[in-house]
């Protein structure tokens, strides 16, 4: 038999899919919420199909209206036409947690040293870690969960913003939040799916990234 099983868990169960991977002689690949791209894409080749079904005797009705459109958008007529058909006529895409899938949250990838590392105990001495690694973010986490080498948090996207500042391109990590895209462009995949990291100017040791990929199961089993 050939096919996909999908796998929804909840966290703290990445131990039991450990074990299920091992049982069965197979890897889970890692796949978070869908990201803004891929459900962009996915919009428009559904917009696509439609369009090769309506009839040139339909479609020559609009013959006139799409004329005056090119004349007077030029080369924009189309892209925007495609836009609004595929539903993003007014907003661009908004960010999503990969952990979660919430709107207006965005996954940061927290790396730490060996040495800041030993200090870290719980959740609650990472949060004092990061409140005084980058104090002029004053973070919020909706999310945080526990990884290899770091933690994984979600924060809204002004925050996110001023954790790290001007380098930080909102657009692409709109545009290229997952697996796929990162591997369509070619792009090294990295231990952060190529994301540059962010050193803190306050602690050494502490960095931090907008990951592009979810890590592994393996560094997700730390905790």
């Amino acid at each position: 038999r050939s096919g996909v099983n999908c796998v929804i868990y909840r966290p703290g169960e990445e131990g039991e899919l450990a074990r299920i991977q091992r049982s069965v002689g197979m890897r889970f690949a890692l796949e978070g919420p869908p990201s803004p791209e891929f459900i962009m894409s996915s919009r428009v080749a559904d917009v696509t199909k439609d369009l090769h079904k309506v009839s040139w005797k339909t479609s020559a009705a609009f013959a006139e209206a799409a004329e005056a459109l090119v004349a007077e958008m030029g080369d924009k007529a189309l892209p925007c036409a495609l836009a609004a058909l595929a539903g993003y006529g007014k907003a661009p895409p908004v960010l999503h947690s990969m952990m979660t899938g919430r709107a207006g949250q965005v996954t940061l990838q927290c790396v730490l040293d060996g040495k800041v590392a030993k200090k870290v105990r719980d959740v609650s001495s990472f949060r004092g870690v990061m409140e005084r690694a980058f104090p002029q973010a004053k973070m919020v986490f909706s999310r945080v969960m526990p990884v290899r080498g770091g933690y994984l948090v979600d924060l809204p996207v002004q925050q996110v913003a001023l954790v790290l500042g001007a380098d930080w391109d909102r657009e692409r990590n709109a545009a290229f939040q997952d697996k796929r895209a990162v591997e369509a462009r070619g792009e090294e995949a990295g231990p952060y799916g190529g994301a540059p990291l962010v050193d803190s100017e306050e602690i050494p040791g502490v960095s931090v990234c907008a990951p592009l990929v979810l890590p592994g199961l393996e560094a997700m089993m730390q905790g």
